[in-house]
């Protein structure tokens, strides 16, 4: 019979991603990058017109609209990384206290209850 830490153990392992060997799984992720590489290319090809960035000071920078939306989408990616790793932080450590709790409710479990000794 699995012990309680056991079976927690593979829960929080099982949230991982774990690379499937499957060559099906693996063709299909292949044409969908594919795919997804076409449709930005296009995307790319149809917005290449050039516009004008104004900002304070009278900066101004010239560049292609689908460049421009790619610098903004990765800079959001990257400010939603960057506030959303205090969070990541704050679970790895709830997730190692969690660990600890049930490795010592394991042992208490497995531990056998010795004669003259209720508890």
């Amino acid at each position: 019979m699995a012990s309680v830490n056991a079976v927690f153990r593979y829960r929080v392992q099982s949230a991982h991603l774990i690379p499937c060997r499957d060559k099906r799984v693996r063709y299909l992720a292949l044409i969908s990058k594919v795919i997804l590489f076409l449709l930005l290319l296009s995307f790319a090809v149809k917005n290449s017109e050039t516009v004008t960035l104004r900002y304070i000071l009278g900066w101004e920078w010239q560049s292609p609209l689908s460049l421009l939306l790619l610098l903004a989408f990765a800079l959001g990616l990257v400010l939603g990384m960057i506030v959303s790793t205090r969070q990541v932080y704050r679970f790895k450590r709830e997730i190692a206290r969690l660990n600890k709790t049930h490795e010592l409710a394991d042992k208490r479990v497995d531990k056998p209850l010795q004669a003259g000794n209720p508890g």
